[in-house]
């Protein structure tokens, strides 16, 4: 790699984001639905690469906390993946899997933390039912 030269930074992707990740990758912007305990839905849109807690915070979406920023150490991003879905994730690794038997809601079937839901082609218009409580 060449030397930098003095006073210039180096683009660095924030926690969270999956850096092969392409620009050519993205036809029309993803978008994720959002579910509330009352119902309310929002669907917003969330770039490829960049994981559903991230996607809700940087929409205002009430009720996923991430308390941890997705370090994986609150469980205050915890959400409920439409059936539709939940069979085009990777299985949650084991300490995912800890952290979903400690959340403030009850665990379900397809139970996951939105930090660990990373956006991709094949999970356009995924839908989440954001779990209550967080905290």
């Amino acid at each position: 790699m060449p030397p930098r030269e003095a006073g210039t930074s180096r683009n660095v992707p924030a926690e969270g984001t999956d850096t092969t990740a392409h620009v050519k990758d993205i036809g029309a912007m993803p978008h994720v639905i959002y579910t509330h305990p009352t119902g309310e839905r929002r669907e917003v849109e969330v770039p490829i690469g960049q994981n559903l807690m991230l996607g809700a915070a940087a929409h205002g979406i009430d009720g996923i906390v991430g308390d941890c920023g997705g370090a994986m150490s609150c469980a205050t991003c915890h959400v409920i993946v439409d059936e539709a879905f939940a069979a085009l994730l990777p299985a949650p690794d084991d300490t995912e899997s800890q952290m979903l038997d400690f959340t403030a809601a009850p665990r379900e079937a397809n139970s996951r933390l939105s930090c660990q839901i990373v956006m991709s082609v094949s999970l356009v218009g995924i839908a989440v039912r954001i779990a209550d409580p967080q905290v």
